[in-house]
């Protein structure tokens, strides 16, 4: 826990002073995409992103990304998985409900980090390997759980009373077509 803490603290005072940076390049937009129901844009957005995974072949463990990858491609790759989780034809034909309970649960694995950092920080060398991957990885977790609470509140607003019960229909929808959610939806 001690570590978690640490590495956590450094990147988030690195990332303020502009040591390692904040999210990469277009990652927020691909986000906005993802939201608007615009797959065109969100495909686009990981493409270069893409191009550094390859390199990976199927093994994204963080030992493989950080023996594999640069600090600069993986700086690309780690919008590129997430943008692959959402990028898909079906889940970005449902619902704008459905999308909202699948990028709901994506951003519920931002929320508890301290499993990705660390295995980041050891795969990478400790806090001094992993500083701006980490970082990176942090300030995707700002835009991600901040979008996801933006949109709850626009949803909110636009359904009141019957957002519940339409978030459980369309967790049941994604279930159906594949997408696994735990849970049911209850304020």
């Amino acid at each position: 826990m001690r570590k978690f803490v640490v590495l956590l603290t450094m990147s988030t005072l690195l990332s303020g002073c502009g040591v390692a940076g904040g999210a990469p390049d277009g990652f927020a937009q691909a986000m906005d995409a993802y939201v608007a129901g615009d797959r065109t844009a969100l495909h686009d957005a990981g493409e270069s992103g893409r191009a550094v995974r390859d390199k990976l072949s199927d093994k994204t463990t963080a030992a493989n990304i950080c023996q594999t990858l640069t600090p600069a491609e993986r700086r690309e790759v780690f919008p590129a998985l997430i943008i692959d989780m959402l990028d898909k034809p079906t889940l970005m034909s449902m619902s704008e409900s459905a999308r909202y309970v699948y990028f709901q649960a994506i951003s519920k694995r931002f929320e508890n980090m301290q499993g990705m950092v660390s295995s980041i920080g050891d795969a990478c060398g400790g806090v001094t390997g992993a500083v701006g991957d980490i970082s990176t990885l942090v300030a995707m977790r700002k835009v991600v759980v901040s979008r996801e609470e933006t949109w709850r509140r626009e949803l909110q607003a636009e359904y009141g009373a019957q957002l519940t019960p339409r978030l459980n229909e369309a967790r049941k929808l994604l279930a159906r077509n594949g997408y696994r959610i735990p849970g049911d939806y209850a304020d």
